[in-house]
């Protein structure tokens, strides 16, 4: 054979390998893709909250995506319908992100809502940014200083800031469970007003984030009873979780439930999204999360960060995946109900 062939051999068998070796490593960072591109992070919600930490994240991201730039977009129509179907139809290239509440997003595709066109389990997931303990609070009014008082009265009134939120049907689900009947107020006008009528005693009680509730709870204008979370929240000890007082049998419905709360702020992207342009951007995602200066930001502004990765979220939302035959019905009968 003349050396000259064997050289061009030679060439195709280390290619060969070369390629196997690369696959077996698994899907290489393609970080020179996003150079002279635009990101734009698509927020289905209006100012404040979830617009908050996708403009704190974006600079950083733009960062470790060199070259790029990256923009928020709000779309707050539809409740947060409209800005997540728009996520869903986009092309699967990096460009179009979202970040949203999975926890909505999941609840609302259950609940049948209108206009849905995705499916949340097939989204990319890039990384969950963070999750509150939800706390359940009576008015003083009533009485209550516990859930057994709760269970015991068999029926209370709970505000909420409109129908459809993820505290909405934890609230409902949880009572269905936990067997007493609670009767949804749904006309307040955001959370601050449902707070306040919790504290004057117009409604009995309420489920909402501890950022939500906290001042309230300090200020001892309502009684926490009961916190939707998996371990007691440092700020509130002597809050039980829910875990203490559900019964046995029902625990693994209400540990579902408690993961869908964890799905809270999250990063999305579009579904089938090539393997090494998801990760690129999850590898990104977790420098922004790693960085000192974006950590002292998110402190100052008193928002609080609980990271799980790309990775970690998809098995979460797998999780919560092997319930949804016992869960989904509950969310669609007490969606049904509230038309």
């Amino acid at each position: 054979m003349k050396l000259s062939k064997l050289f061009a051999c030679f060439g195709v068998v280390l290619t060969i390998l070369l390629a196997g070796a690369t696959s077996c490593a698994g899907p290489i960072n393609d970080l020179d893709f996003f150079r002279g591109k635009t990101v734009t992070i698509i927020v289905p919600h209006g100012e404040g909250g979830m617009d908050t930490y996708a403009r704190m994240i974006a600079p950083y991201l733009q960062k470790y995506l060199p070259g790029s730039k990256v923009e928020v977009q709000n779309v707050p129509e539809g409740g947060g319908i409209t800005g997540r179907n728009q996520i869903y139809a986009a092309q699967p290239d990096g460009l179009t992100l979202g970040f949203t509440t999975g926890a909505g997003a999941l609840l609302a595709e259950w609940a049948g809502q209108s206009g849905v066109q995705y499916k949340t389990a097939e989204f990319s997931y890039i990384g969950r940014i963070n999750v509150e303990a939800h706390i359940m609070v009576v008015s003083p009014k009533t009485g209550f200083t516990n859930l057994n008082d709760i269970i015991r009265a068999k029926k209370i009134s709970m505000g909420f800031a409109g129908v459809g939120s993820d505290d909405y049907y934890v609230a409902l689900i949880a009572a269905r469970l936990l067997g007493y009947q609670a009767e949804a107020r749904t006309e307040f006008v955001g959370i601050n007003d449902a707070s306040l009528a919790c504290v004057r005693g117009d409604v009995d009680a309420i489920l909402f984030s501890d950022s939500s509730v906290h001042s309230q709870i300090e200020a001892q204008t309502v009684i926490p009873v009961v916190s939707f979370s998996e371990a007691r929240s440092s700020d509130h000890p002597n809050v039980p979780t829910i875990y203490e007082v559900i019964p046995e049998d029902r625990r693994a419905l209400m540990q579902t439930l408690i993961q869908i709360y964890a799905l809270e702020r999250t990063m999305i992207a579009p579904p089938n999204m090539p393997a090494s342009r998801l990760k690129t951007l999850r590898d990104a995602l977790d420098k922004v999360m790693a960085e000192p200066e974006f950590q002292e930001n998110m402190a100052k502004i008193k928002r609080p960060v609980n990271y799980l990765t790309g990775a970690e979220t998809d098995k979460l939302l797998k999780n919560i995946m092997l319930n949804e035959a016992q869960i989904k019905p509950l969310v669609f009968e007490i969606a049904q109900s509230s038309r």
